[in-house]
């Protein structure tokens, strides 16, 4: 039992994550005991270690406006919030509501698709939105400042670059937002089409995107579909070996993303 408690903590002391100190009894249930084992012991570390991740992740950043999970299990059912893709279907007259629970626990929050848009009206503010790739591998897209948001047009006041890819920035902040409505169309992108409804996901977009919260551009390259198995987020290819993350076994254009979320940090 000893060897088993030894190496759960060797774990923590390996692995790279934010924080210095992890209470012993945190872990003393799965890994003392006659049913403790190796494997039971070692899962309950990892658990914690990814909660206190997410902690850290929320610490740095501030409050989720949204968080846009991959359906790894392609539920169809469109009353399903796991549906990612039909989540983002967000028509105009909901743009201020919430959706799903962006202010639960750490071990939920990021594991949940959720929209909590009323916190853009917190301006002025510092937002920051972050990818996590399909091997878990997190990097900031981007970093901007803005004085709130046009509650009309959804486009961001005073929006500021920071820091980050900066192609992003300009595509997915500093421009336009639409949505999924078509009667009447809701569309404040400045492409002449319609990107909200054409990729089925409420958005800000600029000549359309470079990351989608719900949708894939299958139908742009021909032989897939927007919904890709009702997925959600995706990040464009170059973007995405931009970043350094890995692709898995997505080889397209428009690569798979195991998350996209949005945090905002009020500087009032």
């Amino acid at each position: 039992m000893k060897n088993i408690i030894f190496i759960a903590f060797a774990l923590i002391c390996v692995t790279s994550v934010q924080f210095s100190f992890i209470a012993a009894e945190d872990f003393s249930d799965p890994c003392v005991g006659s049913s403790a084992t190796v494997k039971s012991c070692l899962k309950s570390v990892r658990e914690k270690i990814d909660v206190l991740e997410r902690e850290s992740e929320a610490h740095r950043y501030g409050f989720i406006v949204y968080n846009s999970v991959a359906n790894v299990s392609g539920v169809t059912e469109t009353s399903s919030d796991v549906n990612t893709h039909n989540f983002w279907k967000i028509f105009y007259s909901d743009r201020f509501k919430n959706k799903g629970n962006c202010m639960a626990g750490p071990e939920v929050r990021l594991t949940n698709n959720c929209y909590n848009p009323t916190l853009y009206q917190l301006g002025p503010a510092i937002f920051t939105d972050v990818v996590e790739d399909i091997n878990g591998k997190v990097a900031v897209m981007f970093s901007a400042a803005a004085d709130g948001i046009d509650e009309v047009t959804m486009k961001m006041k005073n929006p500021r670059y920071l820091s980050g890819h900066v192609d992003i920035y300009f595509k997915h902040f500093a421009s336009g937002w639409s949505s999924v409505d078509t009667n009447p169309p809701h569309d404040n992108d400045p492409w002449v089409g319609n990107c909200g409804t054409q990729y089925e996901s409420t958005q800000h977009y600029d000549q359309c995107w470079l990351y989608n919260i719900g949708s894939d551009a299958g139908m742009d390259e021909g032989g897939g579909t927007n919904a890709d198995s009702n997925w959600g987020p995706h990040l464009h290819a170059p973007s995405h070996a931009l970043l350094g993350l890995a692709r898995g076994n997505d080889t397209s254009g428009y690569v798979r993303v195991k998350r996209i979320t949005r945090y905002i940090f009020p500087i009032k």
